[in-house]
């Protein structure tokens, strides 16, 4: 009946509804449980969650709540070693570079591509579904990674060097 909704990941708790209700329940929590003191989403106050960024502003009267990946991301790329490649637009615009090198990677190689895969995976599921066709494109080659298809990895990381701010975001009335 109050519209207040929690999520809880492991020892990450989030809530959506009024300060008022929020407040309220992290007051109750404190009761049985070592809690922080809460922290409320605001213009100037972004919150982080479980690797997410959420951050909100007014814009013409009304408030854009937003959602990214960014640090998570560009720690990612940092940890692949990527050198930045300018004016990647698109993340795949050609499938035919994924089969023009057969040449199967060495096991070490297949193994960093699988990872990168897997993460990408995850970035495109949650906020990045601008490189969710790429990403799929490249996983059907993870049992058996090819230069090509690391070749279009590589395309994919770039692309996201490009579009690091990319956010969803909602309007929503004051």
């Amino acid at each position: 009946p109050t519209g207040h909704t929690v999520v809880c990941f492991v020892d990450d708790i989030i809530c959506r509804g009024s300060e008022e209700e929020s407040a309220r329940f992290y007051e109750r929590m404190g009761k049985r449980f070592e809690v922080k003191d809460p922290n409320f989403l605001s213009p100037i106050s972004p919150l982080t969650f479980v690797g997410f960024e959420i951050s909100c502003e007014v814009v013409n009267g009304k408030v854009v709540n937003m959602i990214d990946q960014y640090t998570s991301i560009m720690d990612s790329i940092r940890e692949w070693g990527e050198a930045y490649k300018p004016s990647v637009k698109c993340p795949m615009p050609d499938s035919k570079v994924l089969y023009s090198d057969g040449t199967l990677l060495s096991d070490e190689r297949a193994s960093r591509y699988r990872s990168m895969v897997g993460r990408l995976n995850y970035y495109s599921a949650m906020t990045r579904y601008d490189i969710a066709c790429a990403v799929s494109k490249l996983s059907q080659f993870s049992s058996a990674p090819t230069v090509s298809a690391e070749l279009g990895l590589q395309r994919v990381v770039h692309y996201l060097m490009n579009t690091p701010r990319f956010k969803l975001s909602t309007v929503h009335s004051l």
